[in-house]
């Protein structure tokens, strides 16, 4: 490819196919929101929380072992200006290598965790996410080698398709009593035909020629050395994202860790359709904002003004229709996850805030940044984790969250003030007055209506957490509120 572009790009304006290509993605990723959800909802519905439970305790003990995530060379290879058939048959062999090397760590670790206490299913599991891994070594290579062209739409395109087809034989075999084993299906189906799929869509690439491929000793040492540095971060994010797993499982078992498995994910939502509404395309603009101080901040305080106003009022709707929402998703056999979900809700509008931070970090040429609060907020996680999780079991492990989660985004913000003026708090304290008030008479209300069914006692509380905290919003803030409402209408219209 050597930086140019491949038939019909040829001669097209970067920026253009910048653009094209992030709408394909953000398509492809609201496509795999929405089919994940439908078929999450029926897998949840056929298997066991012991079920949810051994396969996140066996995701952790994977990606603690992953070689794969350690070493970086997907980053590595990515920033690479020039694509050789000699870079890309180097990568592609660290990366085998590397899913080899898992799968013979995880075979060895299986006896030691059954033999510390661990249940047998749970070392199963783990060496099936290792063979998972090495499928996933496999066609890591081409996905890159698109993205590299900007090719997002292919790739965009043999995402989405195997993520919609790796879903039917996983509850195939959950209709057939294959219990976790359903969901670490659909990972390998998954993972098998992206890589089928990328391998073809790549096929015209000069690169990716297979008898011009040739492993060159002195690229693997730059690789290595490159990603190294990356391996690190990831390492840590992997810890402060999955560590409440081990203390689950582990302290107080699998079963507590499947409830625990569903309000985490469920807690996810919110902030995953906010991180792609919001934060995809931040890092662009701070990145051409970096050289105008006054508009970077005025641009900064806007998107945190829309995090807060749509992820609180989702929060507000979160605490107040747990019970509701958990029967009504998944059953009513789900519904000890509730509790647990009114606290963890507190991640909905954690980590879209500490994404766009991290955006703008990286945009100002500070990535390091984000390793080192990474780091932080795992090293909190790890120290309040243990012992909230001995004293009150899931819910402390659930306090253990918030509390990493709610420190990291302090030391995160005074950063941000530090290097661009956006203060988080003059925009988080009337956020927070507003949704105490309209939270504590919902809390306190809501008993008095009558009773409806679950589904539209989920609408009706949702419909009051929006509405009621964007009311309070414009008590408190009548200006900046109706100002900044007014400014999002004309950018929305197109004015």
């Amino acid at each position: 490819m050597n930086g140019q572009s491949r038939g019909g790009d040829a001669g097209e304006p970067l920026a253009y196919r910048v653009v094209r290509g992030s709408f394909w993605l953000a398509l492809g990723s609201y496509f795999q929101l929405a089919w994940g959800f439908g078929a999450n909802l029926i897998l949840t519905r056929l298997l066991r929380p012991e079920d949810f439970g051994t396969y996140s305790l066996a995701l952790f003990w994977f990606s603690l072992l992953n070689l794969r995530t350690k070493i970086g060379v997907g980053q590595a290879f990515a920033q690479r200006k020039e694509t050789t058939p000699v870079l890309v048959g180097t990568h592609l062999g660290l990366d085998l290598a590397a899913g080899f090397g898992t799968l013979f760590i995880l075979g060895a670790a299986a006896p030691i965790l059954v033999w510390l206490g661990y249940p047998p299913d749970l070392a199963w599991a783990m060496l099936g996410l290792g063979a998972v891994g090495l499928l996933e070594a496999a066609g890591a290579t081409p996905i890159i080698l698109l993205d590299k062209s900007l090719l997002f739409q292919r790739t965009a395109l043999v995402q989405g398709l195997a993520f919609s087809i790796s879903y039917l034989p996983a509850i195939w075999v959950a209709l057939n009593g294959g219990g976790y084993w359903a969901i670490v299906a659909q990972n390998a189906v998954c993972a098998a035909l992206v890589g089928l799929g990328s391998w073809w869509a790549v096929r015209g690439d000069p690169a990716a020629i297979p008898g011009r491929w040739r492993f060159d000793p002195a690229v693997a040492r730059d690789l290595l050395r490159f990603g190294a540095a990356v391996g690190l971060a990831t390492l840590g994010a992997m810890f402060l994202t999955q560590f409440d797993n081990f203390l689950v499982g582990t302290f107080v078992g699998v079963a507590a860790l499947g409830f625990y498995d569903r309000a985490y994910r469920t807690a996810q939502w919110p902030s995953t359709l906010l991180n792609v509404v919001v934060n995809r395309g931040a890092f662009y603009t701070y990145a051409r904002l970096r050289d105008d101080p006054p508009r970077l901040h005025r641009t900064g305080t806007m998107v945190l003004w829309l995090i807060l106003m749509t992820g609180i009022p989702i929060a507000l709707g979160v605490v107040l229709a747990a019970p509701e929402l958990i029967s009504a998703l998944y059953g009513e056999r789900w519904l000890p996850a509730a509790p647990l979900l009114r606290l963890l809700v507190v991640y909905s509008v954690c980590r879209p805030l500490w994404e766009t931070a991290a955006a703008l970090f990286v945009a100002l040429g500070r990535p390091g940044l984000n390793t080192a609060f990474t780091v932080l907020q795992a090293a909190v996680l790890a120290a309040a984790g243990l012992p909230l999780t001995l004293l009150w079991q899931a819910t402390g492990t659930a306090l253990g969250v918030g509390l990493a989660f709610g420190l990291g985004l302090a030391v995160t913000y005074r950063e941000v003030f530090r290097l661009t003026g956006v203060n988080l708090w003059a925009e988080l304290w009337p956020a927070l007055l507003g949704a105490a008030i309209v939270g504590g008479v919902g809390w306190f209300g809501w008993g008095l209506l009558p009773q409806v069914s679950p589904a539209a006692q989920v609408g009706l509380k949702f419909g009051y957490a929006f509405g009621g905290f964007w009311l309070i919003m414009l008590g408190l803030r009548p200006r900046i509120t109706a100002g900044r409402f007014a400014y999002v209408v004309r950018l929305l219209r197109g004015g």
